[in-house]
């Protein structure tokens, strides 16, 4: 059987789900049954099939570690990731983390496929182009995640040769795909995204994709590919049209999630799986933040209490979600677009912008009065000073994966290193498991290559 062929039992089972909980989806996701612009809005309204994204890369980052005494129990794969194990999935069928991609991807695609045969009034056709545009925005934001798990790095020198995924573009299910190439991935990403630029209106609704998102998601994009002049051109972009900012004076810390859900900062909301990462996609489940990594937020810098809660031994349990409940946040925010504007502007060597950028956004992170500015002496200085408060702030988000990815590429030489039961594991940088395996059912009856892991 084709892999993409239990995709649709799959988006099925989530759609009943969905049905009973909040009458999401009252239609069948198979292009023969969507006949209006409210049938495409209703598919692309399944918050149970969008709004997760990949967890298993952050379960391999180096923010946290799990205590000892928890390891066994958490999932396989979460163990197997966690200690960077060659085989990963042990034969595990229908991975989250690649199966649910795949899903909004095939749902985006009956979508657009679908909007073709639905003719509309002129009053109507600003919300198809809305509907199409958050289609190809979906469609874009699933091949970008699985970009950063299941395939390589990206490098422009050998783009065209590297493997990027399988890029099914139609709702057939029945197609036997190969990789596309790594060049080939990326641009369909970023076709995808321009033309939701082009569509999606300009008001920021966080549980629905928009203009302003659509251009943080392309500064993402440029800047996981080490493009640093395009990446800051779009988080410019973005930022002139949507630029709000919490002050982290104003939260509340005596309740168990001082940031609110749905806040003023968020342009498009998603969250890390957590039937993959039991540990990191949600918080409070023995998710001990790295001891280095506490130690590097100043006394005076709130988001300490924000994040995290005092545990045991000195130890702190990432405790307060970026979205004010218990599930890790992996969406858009306007507080990554600036630290993506200020990374790039110091690397083109616009050193006074980007530490404006960062001293913006940490004046809202600091206690009132308490923030000194920064300054540096040099490019570099600024670089590293932007990317230790990127780690600060975008701490459990999903991004931490490839900002190893990237930054190892750059020749930072991070070395990852943990201790489970005595026993010593580490990555070093480059190492081919930072690409996880493709799940062997994906491959099975496909053309798909796997991806070298030794």
């Amino acid at each position: 059987m084709n892999y993409f062929q239990p995709i649709l039992l799959l988006i099925c089972t989530f759609a009943i789900i969905a049905c009973s909980k909040r009458k999401y989806l009252e239609i069948d996701p198979n292009s023969s049954t969507i006949k209006t612009l409210a049938d495409c809005q209703s598919l692309l309204n399944n918050k149970a099939v969008f709004n997760e994204t990949p967890v298993l890369g952050e379960t391999s980052t180096d923010s946290y570690y799990i205590e000892t005494r928890l390891f066994s129990y958490v999932s396989k794969p979460e163990q197997n990731a966690y200690t960077w194990k060659v085989d990963i999935f042990e034969g595990q069928n229908n991975v989250p983390d690649y199966s649910i991609p795949y899903s909004q991807v095939y749902i985006a695609n009956e979508v657009i496929n679908a909007l073709l045969d639905i003719n509309v009034s002129d009053i109507e056709q600003a919300e198809k182009n809305n509907i199409e545009g958050s289609a190809c925005f979906l469609r874009a934001y699933a091949f970008y995640n699985l970009l950063q798990v299941f395939a390589v790095p990206y490098e422009s020198t050998t783009a065209l040769s590297d493997n990027g995924i399988a890029l099914p573009l139609t709702p057939d299910i029945n197609s036997v795909y190969s990789r596309a190439s790594m060049k080939a991935s990326y641009e369909q990403v970023i076709a995808d995204l321009l033309q939701a630029r082009r569509l999606l209106r300009d008001k920021v609704y966080p549980s629905q994709p928009s203009k302003p998102a659509a251009y943080a998601m392309l500064a993402r994009v440029f800047l996981s590919m080490r493009d640093y002049t395009k990446a800051g051109a779009y988080a410019d972009s973005c930022l002139q049209q949507y630029s709000k900012l919490m002050d982290y004076n104003s939260l509340n810390y005596a309740v168990v999630f001082p940031i609110s859900n749905l806040n003023d900062e968020i342009l498009y909301n998603s969250n890390l799986l957590s039937s993959n990462g039991f540990i990191v996609a949600r918080t409070g489940y023995g998710c001990m933040v790295d001891s280095a990594l506490y130690a590097s937020y100043a006394v005076d810098d709130l988001r300490r209490n924000a994040f995290f809660k005092p545990y045991s031994n000195n130890q702190h349990i990432y405790s307060s979600s970026y979205t004010g409940n218990q599930f890790s946040f992996s969406g858009l925010a306007t507080d990554e677009v600036y630290l993506i504007r200020a990374e790039c502007r110091a690397r083109i060597g616009n050193i006074q912008g980007a530490l404006e950028d960062l001293n913006i956004l940490l004046k809202n992170r600091y206690a009132t009065n308490s923030f000194q500015p920064y300054s540096a002496a040099s490019i570099r200085n600024a670089v590293q000073l932007i990317l230790e408060e990127r780690k600060k702030e975008l701490v459990f988000r999903g991004l931490r994966w490839t900002d190893l990815r990237r930054l190892n590429k750059e020749g930072a030489g991070i070395w990852l290193r943990r201790k489970v039961n005595d026993n010593l594991y580490q990555l070093p940088p480059n190492d081919l498991r930072y690409t996880l395996p493709i799940p062997e059912d994906a491959i099975t009856g496909s053309k798909i290559v796997q991806n070298p892991r030794e």
